[in-house]
Order: structure tokens, then C-alpha cells, then sequence
């Protein structure tokens, strides 16, 4: 292990490094900070020298020109080593790839900590977070059957976006980031207002994904076990298409219908956009929906407001939550599926003229 240390800090032109997280000292990190010439690390901080150190007995590090930092939790978690590098002045790409370690558990705190530090990187365009298949394998009892939880509070985790482009400096960090790629354990359940909230603070946002790092298997839905009336719905969808002008790939989990206040049916005659200038760059769409009711939405209202909204999608993907096909029996699992099979058709085939013409 001394060996090693010594190896670093001898090596003055390193560009590329990725280390194990129980190697880094002050003397690594100052080292690693002054370097002009380093641009991505990635450090594994399972068992970490700087885990039983507290942050305040390092100096912050400038990273020069470090543009990409992945950090994989272990016992220490990330917020414990983003104070330390908040100097960068070029980071671009910012990863979390959240392991298995059984003493380390994702929860909408350690989410909303990270979110803070990122608020400190005015320069940072990438920011992904993501539990690894091991992980949600662990953190899944073995009576759940495969079950999604819902997590009805995002909102309050994923507050420290929303001031992203509040910056009294003048600076504007927000309007810097351009992928937001948050795939947990469970199922990320916004509100309306919160996603008109957030699409005005990311207005250069290009690719959104806020849902569960892997579906269910085929044939079988998500599950939930609870009830929240207060989910995002398709017309919430819209401020975020209108505001931001550059998403092409958004992955997003809503309940199929409307809002109370929303005249879906005097949209659908007139027009589904509010502004009428905007248009949708959406090109990949992935929405983790509930199943449809006939009597509260018909199904071809559905297939008019993705194509009145959405209208270059090139490819649109729907994973249904809220059901088990052991719970509602195999009849209905095939009919609330086959009705969004039907919904997507009927899209596809409105869009398809679009595409070919894209296409030329």
C-alpha cells in the first residue's frame, strides 16, 4: 500500500486514474489536486482513509482541469469527498454508480446531499446517479416479489435543484446542466407543480430520467404499496416540453390521466401546447405510468396528446406500476397492457409520416 502512495506521487503527468478510495490521504489528494494534467478519476471508496477522517482535516483541492469524477460509495458516501474538490473549475460529468455495500443504504437524503454539492460546481453539465442491479437486489425483501416502492417525498430530496439557477454571484449553474440521470430503488413520484418548478430552473436540459434503475420483469408490472393522489400527471408534462427547448430523452413516471383543472377535451380540438411556438425535441420517451381507465381517459386521447406534444418521438417505451399479474389475475394483466399496446400503435402511426420526413 506505501508502495503504491509513493507510485502516485511521483507521477506528475497522469491524466486518467482510478483508484481504490483506502489510498487517499492529504498528501494523495493535494497531490492529485495540483495536477494540470488530470482529467478523470475514478475513485472506489469502500473502506476509505478519508472515511474516518473528517473533511475539515483536508485542504480543498483545486483539480485544475479534472472533467470527469465518478465516485462509488462504500462506507463513506459522496458527500463526504465533494467538499473536498469543489474547487474544480472544469468538471463537466459527475457519476455515481450507487454499489452494493451492506452498511451503506440510498436513501432521498443522501440523494438531497449530493444534490447540494452540486450546486457548488457551477461547470458541471453531467450528473448521474444510478443503484447498481446488486444493489436493489439487496435492498429488496424476499416477500416483495420483485415490488417497486413508490417514494411519494421526492419532492423534498430533490429540492436543491430548483435553486441550481439562483446564484448570487451572478453565475448560473442550472442552466449549465444538461443530463440529470437519477435511477434508484423506487419509483420517483413528482407533482405537477414541482415539475413546472424544475423544468424553469434546467431551461439547456436534455436528457431527464428520474425513475427506477431497472424495470420489472417481462410479462409482470411494477408494484406499488401505497395509494398517492398527488402524482404527476400528462398535462404536467407540458410546462417542462414548453420551458425546455432542448430535451431529447426524457424518462419520467406519471399517473395515466389529467388533472382536475386540465380541459383535456378543449385541448385536444385546440391544440394541446400552450405555446404554440414551442417545439417538443423529444425524440426518446420512457414513462412508467399507471395502468389506463377507460371511463376517466379514453385510450385515443392518450395516443393525441403524445402526438401533440411529442411529435418527434422516435421511440416511446411504457412500464406500467400499480399492478401484479398475480394480484389482478392474467385476463386483466392483458388488458390493461394491451391497452397502452394500443395507445402507442395508434401514436406510431401518426408519427410515422413525421419521422420519415425527419428522415430525408
Amino acid at each position: 500500500m506505501h508502495q503504491v502512495r509513493c507510485s502516485i506521487l511521483h507521477m506528475t503527468c497522469l491524466e486518467y486514474l482510478w483508484v481504490h478510495g483506502s489510498l487517499i490521504d492529504a498528501a494523495i489528494l493535494s497531490h492529485l489536486g495540483s495536477l494540470y494534467t488530470l482529467s478523470y478519476l475514478f475513485i472506489e471508496t469502500e473502506n476509505t482513509a478519508f472515511a474516518g477522517v473528517p473533511p475539515s482535516h483536508y485542504l480543498p483541492s483545486t483539480f485544475p482541469n479534472l472533467r470527469h469524477l465518478t465516485l462509488s460509495p462504500g462506507v463513506s458516501a459522496p458527500d463526504a469527498f465533494l467538499p473536498l474538490i469543489s474547487a474544480a473549475p472544469k468538471l463537466v460529468q459527475l457519476s455515481v454508480p450507487w454499489v452494493f455495500q451492506s452498511n451503506q443504504v440510498l436513501t432521498g437524503a443522501c440523494i438531497e446531499v449530493m444534490l447540494e454539492h452540486i450546486r457548488s460546481f457551477a461547470s458541471v453539465q453531467h450528473f448521474s446517479l444510478s443503484a447498481t442491479e446488486g444493489f436493489i437486489k439487496y435492498t429488496r425483501a424476499p416477500d416483495t416479489d420483485g415490488k417497486l416502492e413508490l417514494f411519494p417525498n421526492a419532492r423534498r430530496f430533490l429540492t436543491p435543484l430548483l435553486s441550481l439557477g439562483k446564484n448570487p454571484g451572478g453565475d448560473i449553474p442550472g442552466a449549465a446542466l444538461r443530463t440529470l440521470d437519477i435511477r434508484t430503488h423506487f419509483i420517483i413520484i413528482l407533482d405537477n407543480a414541482f415539475l413546472r418548478d424544475l423544468a424553469r430552473a434546467l431551461p439547456r436540459i436534455e436528457r431527464l430520467a428520474l425513475i427506477p434503475a431497472c424495470a420489472p420483469g417481462p410479462g409482470r408490472l411494477a408494484v406499488s404499496s401505497e395509494l398517492v393522489e398527488d402524482i404527476l400527471t400528462f398535462d404536467g408534462l407540458i410546462p417542462l416540453i414548453e420551458s425546455c427547448l432542448h430535451l431529447e430523452d426524457l424518462k419520467i413516471a406519471v399517473r395515466s390521466g389529467f388533472s382536475d383543472t386540465f380541459d383535456h377535451v378543449g385541448a385536444r380540438t385546440n391544440g394541446w401546447m400552450r405555446k404554440r411556438e414551442a417545439t417538443a425535441r423529444v425524440r426518446r420517451l420512457e414513462l412508467w405510468a399507471t395502468p389506463l381507465n377507460h371511463d376517466v381517459v379514453p385510450p385515443e386521447e392518450v395516443s393525441s396528446f403524445i402526438c401533440g406534444v411529442f411529435t418527434s418521438l422516435t421511440r416511446c417505451d411504457v412500464v406500467l406500476y400499480g399492478l401484479s399479474e398475480r394480484e389482478v389475475g392474467r385476463l386483466q394483466h392483458e388488458e390493461v397492457t394491451g391497452t397502452w399496446v394500443s395507445v402507442l400503435k395508434d401514436a406510431a402511426e401518426v408519427l410515422a409520416p413525421h419521422r420519415s420526413h425527419d428522415a430525408k
